[in-house]
């Protein structure tokens, strides 16, 4: 998936915000990049799979359960 610089800095910060909540006290730069390079395979493979699921069933939308059902074949939930 190609994101643009801008678009990667705001998913980072993000992901930055995530890991505080999660209680990081101080975050490497280095472990915030690649959280937010592993989220975003993730995040790409499920979008993937979703529209496979979408266009099988015959739809141009994309639909909250087919994001769900993408999910769970890839083991995520």
């Amino acid at each position: 998936m190609k994101i643009s610089k801008y678009s990667y800095g705001k998913i980072k910060a993000a992901v930055r915000r995530l890991m505080l909540i999660a209680g990081a006290e101080r975050i490497g730069s280095k472990a915030d990049n690649i959280l937010t390079d592993a989220i975003l395979e993730v995040a790409d493979e499920v979008a993937k799979e979703a529209v496979f699921l979408a266009n099988k069933a015959k739809r141009k939308t994309v639909l909250r359960e087919d994001i769900e059902l993408a999910a769970q074949l890839l083991k995520l939930r």
